[in-house]
């Protein structure tokens, strides 16, 4: 495992973050601090293996869920979609 992976925020995953932080500033801080602490161990807290094929997991960060990309190859994560978790 590398140390630090850089993390990039597909398209997608940028307009959900916009969208929330036009709501609520303070969650959206929040939620891209914690994707900042990813870079450190992506594959620790709450998360789960989407499909290890692609090196796709799953995240929960308090009531959102973050779907993300693994590459080894180039040390860098790429956080592909942000969603409010179900019933929260």
């Amino acid at each position: 495992m590398t140390a630090f992976y850089e993390v990039g925020v597909a398209p997608a995953a940028v307009r959900a973050v916009r969208s929330l932080h036009d709501s609520d500033r303070a969650t959206a801080k929040w939620l891209l601090d914690s994707l900042e602490l990813m870079s450190s161990d992506p594959e620790t807290g709450d998360t789960s293996v989407v499909s290890a094929e692609l090196g796709l997991r799953k995240r929960n960060i308090g009531d959102y869920k973050v779907l993300y990309q693994i590459r080894e190859e180039r040390a860098t994560i790429v956080v592909l979609a942000i969603e409010r978790r179900r019933g929260r």
